[in-house]
């Protein structure tokens, strides 16, 4: 048995390429952990020249119930809004469903209040390499918690 900590854009590849068994089960994050509902961002440029063009077409598209479940249809986006969150498109499907429920048990608005804006990107980098040096074996767990910890500390620092 494996185990890898993937996102749901995954599923695609694994469905046409996986030659094993796989699924997907919640992310084990205990009763104070917080999941973040990754995707896109959407706006709208402040020179625009068809605003409300662009305000329709966000309403019709990622702000709608059902704009939001062609988008889970077309590119496996987990919905947002928790109405359509809880269809049975969603509910239904053992790829998608644990996303759903991760987000609904554990969800979190990000990045959390203790992380000043202009300190987002580098906690990002500071983390991620932080992960990647263990998965590559550059870094023992402890080692790269470690590390993690005395990078994060000025970067949460009040601005």
């Amino acid at each position: 048995m494996a185990f890898a900590e993937n996102g749901n854009w995954q599923i695609g590849t694994a469905e046409s390429d996986a030659d094993f068994n796989f699924g997907v089960a919640p992310l084990p994050v205990g009763e104070d952990g917080k999941v973040y509902l990754g995707g896109e961002g959407q706006g709208i440029g402040a020179f625009s020249k068809n605003p409300d063009l662009a305000w329709d077409y966000l309403e019709s598209t990622y702000f709608s119930f059902d704009g939001q479940l062609v988008a889970l249809d077309n590119v496996g986006s987990i919905p947002s809004r928790t109405d359509a969150a809880s269809d049975d498109a969603v509910t239904s499907n053992e790829l998608i469903a644990p996303f759903a429920q991760s987000i609904e048990q554990n969800g979190a608005n990000y990045p959390a209040e203790v992380v000043p804006p202009e300190s987002v990107a580098d906690l990002q980098l500071t983390v991620g390499q932080a992960w990647s040096s263990v998965i590559g074996g550059q870094s023992t767990p402890d080692d790269a918690a470690n590390q993690v910890l005395s990078r994060l500390t000025p970067l949460l620092a009040e601005q």
